[in-house]
């Protein structure tokens, strides 16, 4: 309970422009259907739309049902509850799933990743990076708050993800925040 009372805290004051580097990618890739695992009170969705670009769909995928009550109420945005490791989407529902700040949440890291795999032709992770010293800060003070904390550095998710046959498109860092966004697609077999 603590830990829900706290994002929701977090997510109210967070400002649109934390999520603006993943909100731009989704804007430039265009995907039809954008399935956001973790996306809390929709703070992703909004930053997108406010960049001129609406999906087809917008799933948002969260475990706590007064977080997704708390997301906008766009015709194309779907609140769902539900868990990254089992995710209530047929397979390839999705042409892009997201975890924005949220990988590191999951109980299980590889089941989500499995799940989002299942469910998309593509994988879009914004999170802290554990290698940096800050990321090294927040993983303990989210393992204090009761958080799993889970925290993947960028080139182990890389290998894994292209292990899983995807190709990683997008590589960033962020300078001012200790994160990184990847974005990684199904290899295309011709």
């Amino acid at each position: 309970m603590l830990e829900g009372l706290v994002l929701s805290i977090l997510y109210k004051f967070m400002p649109l422009s934390f999520y603006e580097r993943s909100a731009s990618i989704l804007a430039t890739k265009r995907p039809l259907v954008v399935c956001d695992i973790g996306g809390g009170v929709g703070n992703l969705a909004e930053a997108v739309a406010r960049r001129g670009y609406v999906p087809r769909a917008y799933l948002l995928v969260d475990p706590e049902p007064r977080l997704v009550a708390r997301a906008p109420r766009y015709p194309w945005l779907e609140r769902i509850v539900g868990v990254a490791e089992a995710l209530p989407l047929r397979s390839s529902a999705c042409s892009i799933a997201v975890f924005f700040d949220s990988l590191h949440h999951v109980s299980d890291r590889d089941k989500a990743l499995d799940e989002s795999i299942r469910a998309s032709y593509c994988i879009l992770v914004d999170d802290v990076d554990p290698e940096r010293p800050i990321g090294r800060l927040i993983s303990i003070i989210e393992k204090l708050l009761g958080y799993p904390a889970l925290f993947t550095a960028r080139g182990i998710l890389g290998g894994l993800l292209e292990k899983l046959g995807f190709e990683v498109r997008v590589w960033e860092e962020s300078r001012l925040l200790p994160s990184f966004r990847l974005l990684a697609c199904r290899k295309r077999i011709d």
